[in-house]
Formats: C-alpha cells, sequence, structure tokens
C-alpha cells in the first residue's frame, strides 16, 4: 500500500475563534442602553396618553 505524507497548509491547521472583545466602544454601548432606555420611556408615556383619551367620553 502507498502511503504519501502531505503537510496541511498553514491556513488549515489554524484554529479560528470568536474575538473576545467588543467592537463596540463601551461609551457606544453606554449611548445605546440610554437611547433605549429613553425610547422605551417615550413609548409608555404615549401608551398611557392612549389609554386616557380613549376612557374619555
Amino acid at each position: 500500500m502507498l502511503n504519501i505524507a502531505m503537510r496541511k497548509s498553514p491556513v488549515a491547521t489554524k484554529t479560528f475563534r470568536a474575538p473576545t472583545y467588543s467592537k463596540i466602544s463601551p461609551r457606544a454601548k453606554e449611548q445605546e442602553q440610554l437611547y433605549l432606555l429613553r425610547r422605551d420611556a417615550s413609548t409608555e408615556v404615549l401608551s398611557s396618553q392612549l389609554v386616557k383619551r380613549a376612557k374619555v367620553p
């Protein structure tokens, strides 16, 4: 039986891992969280106003 040993290319031997760091800066994360909080609060206010208007004859 013929046994041919072929070396793997460097790309084939590398293991790919997900990056452990975040691509978003901490400041951008904070700004996003503040935006989401403000957006949620404003939608709650709007929905409560709509409910109050619906109850008034």
